[in-house]
């Protein structure tokens, strides 16, 4: 038993290396995502133990070179092949001066030292863990617990006539409104805007997104409140994760499933957004990685193990970025064929960089890594035109999309295409008087809501109150309809808001001339 404990310094480095690339990103990803890779890596240093036992001569020799493996994970790839090597030559060389001068290693030293000393990082590591998650409130957590098993709803009726429309909720990630898109793109998106009037579709003219970050602004609209009122005793803290159950499990979600509707999910390409909670989740690829196992791939040698993997579980890419999008509309064009009352929740990230599409459709290669922070290098001529080209793509899709929904819907259903908040040319998180606040939370709205007249829905709507107006006018609920108000989020922390409503029609003529 005790050589067990002695021998367990290979896996213990591999949670070492894990947390090494955690800790730093934890604003990103909820630290259960660790679980999983360290159990992977784990089965992968048992498989391959037989081998290193071999060529390390014994059990002993071969845990030092499975710590090699593990260790390797602290570095990036061209690091880890330089550490690797050094690391080798030395032990290499150690063991030739040992035999020149016919003294015998005593092996189990080192274990013994290797396990106190990965036991010891482990240590320090988990304390600045605690450490950083300390400032979330305990009652967080409890919170998050009830909501899974019992989410907070509303007390919805059934329509008179017994009819339940389907509800397709489409968040167009980063699309602007009409009038930003004519004064700072200048491109004049009247011929899609006139089709979906004709079409019988509210377009308003001046909806505003709460937040201008997709997080928050989705969380709130699908929970019906403001971020303080969801998760109060949040102000100041980084973490993005905080609002994934508010997504996962809505109140929007719960009150619909309780007069028997099915939630749908389909694939977003971001974790936060991606719930594999729904009734019905529809996925691309067999298997989907979570946002920490991505970007373990990516900025680790691991992705050398992982390329045989990439047609059934692909990591981040542009391409794969791609097919998810189209995924989402082909997917949206079968669902009316699904016999029961339905949510329908999709997350297209488009026309949010990376521009994968010209407007025709046709594919296009970003100059730059796969990322969906920023146009990272491109001019803002360049963005300019990026955001154009997908928003005519999309606006060809949509238009498509909506003939096939409404074609092959037995009862009218209920169709929302909405930003989740405006295009970031001209955003910095890191300074509010450098941001275009106009830009920002300027948001395009279009809303098919059959038998309601185009006064139902205000010009000035923002998304917290989407499903409120609609919950009022379908299923006789009698919600009061909030103030609108509009709060920035800072970029070294996501609930660090700031309330910004008396700025969001500010000129921007300073920024952007």
């Amino acid at each position: 038993m005790k050589n067990i404990i002695w021998k367990s310094y290979p896996y213990l480095f591999t949670l070492v290396s894990l947390l090494f690339v955690y800790i730093p990103t934890s604003w990103s990803f909820p630290p259960t995502q660790i679980i999983r890779p360290f159990l992977i890596l784990s089965a992968i240093l048992f498989i391959i133990s037989p081998i290193a036992n071999k060529l390390g001569g014994d059990k002993d020799w071969g845990s030092i070179l499975l710590t090699i493996f593990a260790f390797g994970f602290f570095f990036q790839e061209i690091l880890f092949k330089l550490a690797g090597a050094t690391i080798i030559v030395i032990i290499i060389i150690f063991i030739i001066c040992l035999r020149l001068l016919k003294q015998e290693i005593n092996i189990l030293k080192i274990s013994k030292l290797l396990t106190i000393m990965s036991l010891a990082i482990l240590t320090i590591q988990s304390a600045a863990l605690v450490y950083d998650l300390t400032p979330i409130p305990w009652t967080y957590f409890i919170s998050m617990i009830e909501r899974t098993n019992n989410t907070p709803s509303i007390q919805l009726s059934v329509p008179a006539n017994g009819i339940k429309p389907d509800i397709y909720y489409i968040i167009l990630d980063s699309y602007p409104r009409e009038d930003i898109l004519k004064e700072l793109f200048q491109y004049d998106n009247s011929n899609f805007i006139n089709y979906l009037e004709e079409t019988g579709f509210i377009v308003a003219k001046n909806a505003h997104s709460n937040y201008p970050r997709t997080a928050l602004s989705i969380s709130s609209t699908l929970d019906m409140q403001y971020i303080n009122e969801i998760l109060p005793n949040t102000q100041g803290l980084k973490f993005w994760w905080l609002s994934e159950p508010i997504i996962n499990h809505s109140r929007v979600r719960a009150s619909l499933e309780g007069i028997g509707y099915q939630s749908i999910s389909i694939a977003s390409n971001w974790g936060i957004t991606n719930n594999e909670s729904a009734n019905l989740y529809f996925k691309p690829y067999p298997i989907l990685l979570s946002d920490y196992e991505n970007f373990l791939i990516l900025t680790t040698p691991i992705k050398q193990l992982y390329t045989p993997f990439q047609s059934i579980s692909p990591i981040p890419s542009n391409e794969t970025h791609r097919q998810y999008i189209l995924f989402n509309f082909d997917t949206l064009e079968k669902i009316p064929n699904i016999n029961a009352p339905k949510l329908v929740v999709s997350h297209i990230i488009a026309p949010h960089p990376p521009f994968v599409f010209m407007s025709d459709g046709s594919y296009v290669e970003p100059s730059y890594n796969f990322t969906l922070e920023t146009a990272a290098g491109l001019s803002i001529e360049d963005q300019k035109r990026g955001y154009i080209n997908e928003i005519e793509f999309l606006n060809k899709k949509l238009s498509i999309l909506i003939e096939q929904i409404l074609n092959n819907s037995e009862t009218p259903p209920i169709i929302i295409l909405q930003a989740d908040h405006g295009s970031g040319i001209w955003v910095n998180f890191y300074s509010q008087k450098d941001t275009c606040m106009k830009e920002r939370f300027s948001i395009f709205g279009a809303y098919y809501l059959p038998g309601k007249d185009t006064g139902v829905i205000p010009q000035d709507i923002t998304p917290v109150n989407l499903f409120r107006i609609i919950f009022n006018e379908y299923f006789s609920t009698n919600m009061d309809l909030h103030e609108n108000h509009m709060y920035f989020s800072h970029a070294n922390s996501m609930f660090d808001l700031s309330q910004v409503t008396d700025q969001i029609n500010n000129s921007c003529s300073s920024l952007t001339k």
